[in-house]
């Protein structure tokens, strides 16, 4: 609707506007006409009869009748001899020609000229009928000349207005497809004029504001992604407190009704010694739990910052396995350590604290008199070190939870066998911090975990 409208207009106001023009023009010069040719005429009849008298001027008085006589027939004109009362004179004449040209036209121009050394004076006469016969021709013309005029005038108003409005029709596109917000190409105009400085200033503008949008749509899906981030924290937080309420309220439940009962010697809690060493055992699994909870908020503190040093691998699964030598041998489990002599570069504490739950996870969850595998092998720069044990293997579908907190394996959640159930999630923010790739699959005889350990100047250990 909007390019139809440019086009007619433009297409409209250009046809009137030749129109006038050329109307105008032609009234004008239908108007004009007899005075600008009179005034002609006029000029043109002063200049002829100055020349007559210069050519008398230079001639001899027995050749101012062949002279005169010439004159008249080149130049179509009239000359007569009068006196001083205007009164014809025959001799420098011809009267029967005056005669002749009175009765031909009553329209006539006339000037008067002194004829040199006599008291003789030249009337010098223009016929002025021609001018009447050209206004006639003109008007008879007029329907033809606006007919001719009208199809010249709508044939370059057509050129015309397509010339002109074309590129501000491709702008005006371009224009509307930028205010939807589509990306399009620019518009283009190849002129160095006001449109081409248009077209230029818009395409400027909109890749602005294209870039402008994008770069709000890009923050806003990175804020989206962020507040994402900051429920599922939320959450996680809420869940994790809820878990570290259930978990700290079950033992203490547990020892206040023991004491409640032994205060009032309630049948079986009359046996004071064997529920004090009860009340001990829960509050040691609260120490246990208090103690991991530490270590959790130790791990998860901004004011983090590792010591990191090179350390003696075999030593350090030496000094694991014997902090947990009772557990080992009370189920009776056999270790298998292999080709353990190279140093890893970690902070000491925290990878301590790593492979120490990796390693009590896999001593709960081995069978009686079965083995547990440790291993570790060159990898380009690195140390691939593996902890397999025998035993039961992981439901696949439930892998990826393992390294929540207070999650365990078994559906009963027994403390029993599956501790407090913080051991593999402090695994996963200790490796997280410390920048170690790591992994849990299962087997062809159980559950296996491997690391991917940094080294620095690894070398065999002297021990």
């Amino acid at each position: 609707m909007v390019k139809k409208s440019i086009w007619m207009k433009t297409f409209l106001f250009t046809l009137i506007l030749v129109l006038v023009v050329v109307l105008t023009t032609y009234i004008a010069l239908y108007s004009f006409l007899p005075t600008f040719y009179y005034n002609l005429k006029k000029s043109n009849l002063e200049k002829q009869a100055d020349e007559l008298i210069v050519a008398l001027k230079k001639s001899n008085i027995n050749f101012y009748n062949n002279i005169i006589n010439d004159f008249m027939v080149t130049n179509n004109l009239f000359v007569i001899p009068v006196d001083e009362n205007g009164i014809p004179v025959s001799n420098l004449g011809a009267i029967i020609e005056l005669k002749n040209f009175v009765k031909q036209s009553s329209q006539t121009m006339e000037t008067t000229r002194n004829l040199p050394n006599s008291n003789v004076n030249l009337v010098v006469f223009s016929n002025l009928q021609p001018i009447t016969e050209a206004r006639e021709v003109l008007l008879k013309m007029l329907p033809y000349a606006i007919l001719f005029s009208i199809i010249i005038a709508a044939i370059g108003s057509f050129i015309y207005s397509k010339r002109i409005t074309n590129p501000i029709l491709k702008i005006s596109d371009t224009a509307n497809k930028m205010a939807n917000m589509e990306y399009c190409e620019k518009a283009y105009y190849g002129e160095e004029d006001e449109i081409g400085s248009l077209a230029k200033n818009l395409n400027l503008l909109y890749e602005n504001l294209y870039n402008t949008i994008e770069e709000v749509k890009e923050s806003n899906e990175k804020l989206k992604v962020e507040m994402e981030h900051v429920k599922e924290l939320q959450k996680f937080k809420s869940d994790f407190m809820a878990a570290v309420s259930h978990e700290l309220k079950t033992p203490i439940a547990g020892a206040s009704g023991i004491l409640e009962g032994m205060i009032d010697e309630i049948g079986i809690y009359k046996d004071r010694d064997k529920y004090l060493r009860e009340c001990r055992r829960l509050m040691g699994r609260t120490s246990i739990l208090v103690k991991e909870l530490i270590d959790v908020s130790y791990i998860d503190s901004e004011s983090l910052i590792l010591s990191k040093e090179n350390i003696d691998l075999n030593s350090l699964i030496k000094d694991i396995l014997m902090a947990y030598e009772y557990q080992i041998e009370i189920k009776d489990i056999k270790i298998n350590a292999e080709n353990l002599d190279f140093s890893i570069y970690s902070d000491k504490k925290l990878i301590t604290k790593a492979i120490s739950n990796i390693i009590l996870n896999a001593i709960q969850y081995t069978d009686e008199g079965k083995n547990i595998f440790i291993k570790a092998c060159k990898e380009d720069n690195n140390l691939l070190l593996s902890i397999e044990n025998e035993g039961s293997k992981i439901d696949e579908k439930n892998k990826d939870k393992l390294f929540e907190p207070f999650y365990r394996e078994d559906k009963s959640r027994s403390r029993n066998t599956g501790g407090n159930g913080l051991g593999l999630y402090i695994v996963k923010e200790i490796f997280k911090v410390c920048s170690i790739n790591f992994s849990i699959e299962n087997s062809d005889i159980g559950v296996k975990f491997k690391m991917e350990m940094h080294t620095q100047n690894t070398h065999k250990s002297l021990s």
